[in-house]
This record gives structure tokens, sequence and C-alpha cells, in this order.
């Protein structure tokens, strides 16, 4: 079944009253920034209804593209991050042996591979100095 205008109209009508329901919200030190994203977030959608008018797509195949869509700006995103970060010298990149014991330990509790060695070296750095995890 294609995607039609009246389809974009009901998500459009959607995002309306989400919108009021933040802005409701007088309160919130945070509404701005609410309404920003869930703008943002409502033109990604809507940008991708409007390629996808009149193609037939089964709702699957389309939840497929809006996802591959999320990630795709996601990691843009954590790409622009971390060129700014490391231009800037905010952070830097170290080499960390993992605790002895603690992969061990994180893989009885079915966190495997790359990430018990990852948590396990941060935890082994924790007692030095501030960490961040990123996955």
């Amino acid at each position: 079944m294609p995607i039609e205008e009246g389809d974009i109209l009901f998500i459009e009508a959607f995002f309306i009253d989400k919108y009021r329901g933040i802005a409701d919200a007088r309160r919130d030190s945070r509404r701005d920034a609410k309404i920003r994203r869930l703008r943002e977030l409502e033109e990604l959608v809507v940008g991708l209804m409007e390629e996808e008018i009149g193609k037939s797509l089964t709702f699957v195949e389309f939840l497929k593209k809006m996802v591959s869509k999320f990630l795709e700006t996601v990691n843009t995103f954590r790409n622009r991050f971390e060129t700014f970060i490391y231009q800037r010298k905010l952070a830097e990149e170290v080499s960390i042996p993992p605790k002895e014991g603690i992969v061990e330990k994180l893989e009885k509790l079915g966190v495997l591979g790359a990430d018990a060695v990852h948590l396990a070296s941060a935890y082994h750095y924790q007692e030095k100095r501030v960490v961040w995890l990123w996955f």
C-alpha cells in the first residue's frame, strides 16, 4: 500500500499533539530544546515520507528505510562531534590494558568480546582519572 498525502497529514497531526504537550509544560526549563529536537525528528520522518509518496512499499519496508535514515543521521552527528572533540584537544585517545580478572567476570555476565575489554579497561583506568565510555 503506497504512502499517501493523508499519511503525512496524520503524522503531522501526531507531532502537533506532541508539541502541545511540551508547550503546556510551562515550568520545564528544557521545553525549547525538546521542541527543537521534536521538529528535527518531524522533518526527518515527513521528509522521508514525501520521498516515498506513491511508491509501493510495505509498512515494514518504510520502517526499515526510516531506521536506516535515523542511524545515518546519528552516525553523521557522532562523527562531527568526535572530530570537534579531537580537533579542540578536549579529549585524547589512550590505550589502556584491561584490569586482570574483570574481562572474565563480565563474560560470565554476558558482556562479550570488545565490549568486555572496553569496560574492563575503563574500570582499570577509573582508579586514576575520570572516564568517558563511548559505545
